[in-house]
């Protein structure tokens, strides 16, 4: 089981959005889309389930505007499930806020109320109470919180892209 966070779920269905740039590099990424694409046929193949956490999906219906209906259809089946930030979740949140070894007072207060570390801090709440084995997301917040609790966070640049689609077909 997987999470996707609100970077993947652009790609897929607007495989060709806006090109980002790495995280950790600072590039653009060549190809988002398409790693996506070619990711998510490999997870169908080995039949992994994928968990996309409504804090996510908050953000990305967001910006979908008046296709929020139709992409959201694309969501609600197989492989993916929605999970929402339910109690066990909130729990598990509010326990990792307290654990979290911030500098002082301030730091702390400033993490718990701003807006886009709550929905960080949610969503990595909800890959934790969901026993996930990787997050696939580009956010660097997600990927310090999550690496805190030893979940994997791969970004779309470390995506393999299909390495078949290059091939020309042989006619005989």
């Amino acid at each position: 089981m997987v999470l996707f966070d609100t970077s993947i779920l652009i790609f897929l269905t607007q495989p060709y959005a806006k090109v980002l740039n790495d995280p950790v590099t600072g590039e653009p990424v060549s190809n988002p889309g398409e790693r996506v694409d070619y990711l998510i046929k490999r997870l169908n193949k080995s039949k992994e389930r994928i968990i996309i956490p409504t804090p996510a999906l908050t953000e990305y219906l967001v910006k979908a505007g008046e296709a929020m209906q139709e992409q959201l259809k694309v969501f609600e089946k197989p492989p993916f499930q929605i999970v929402p930030f339910d109690t066990r979740a909130a729990i598990e949140c509010a326990f990792a806020l307290n654990q979290n070894k911030f500098k002082n007072k301030k730091e702390k207060e400033e993490a718990v109320s701003r807006a886009k570390i709550k929905f960080d801090w949610q969503i990595v709440s909800i890959a934790i109470v969901e026993k996930v084995s990787a997050i696939y997301s580009d956010d660097l917040q997600i990927k310090r919180f999550a690496e805190k609790y030893d979940i994997s966070v791969i970004s779309i640049a470390s995506l393999d892209l299909d390495p078949g689609k290059d091939q020309l077909e042989l006619v005989l």
